[in-house]
């Protein structure tokens, strides 16, 4: 703890005080912020999809390496309706459970795949569009 000057107590020392700062932080879902050396394959990787499905969700971006900084998308958002499910997205998705909870810190634990997701919630979602 940090001490305050001039406080109290035999001695004329320093007073002892704390201060909490609360910060909030906003994670945008579904986005990158792409790195030096990134190219749509090895972000590809990096989420365990292919590159053309993350060059079809950037149609801005025209070369297969986009530019430093730049902010794209890894996959797109579902927000969720009344009574919507983990299960039921990755159902009429194609997109799998464990996909769906890696892409979602928030949902990675806590609860089994057949809980309720709030309405409105936003998920991000990598859907199989070859199957789908």
């Amino acid at each position: 703890p940090r001490r305050r000057p001039g406080g109290g107590g035999g001695g004329g020392g320093l007073t002892p005080f704390s201060s909490t700062r609360c910060v909030r932080l906003v994670v945008l879902r579904c986005r990158y912020v792409v790195r030096g050396g990134d190219t749509f394959e090895s972000i590809a990787t990096l989420f365990s999809t292919d590159w053309l499905t993350l060059w079809g969700l950037n149609i801005d971006v025209t070369t297969f390496d986009p530019p430093v900084g730049e902010t794209i998308l890894i996959g797109r958002e579902y927000q969720a309706r009344d009574g919507d499910t983990l299960l039921s997205i990755s159902k009429q998705l194609g997109c799998s459970i464990d996909r769906l909870r890696a892409l979602n810190f928030d949902l990675a634990g806590g609860g089994g795949a057949d809980r309720a997701l709030k309405a409105g919630q936003d998920v991000c979602t990598q859907p199989d569009t070859c199957t789908s």
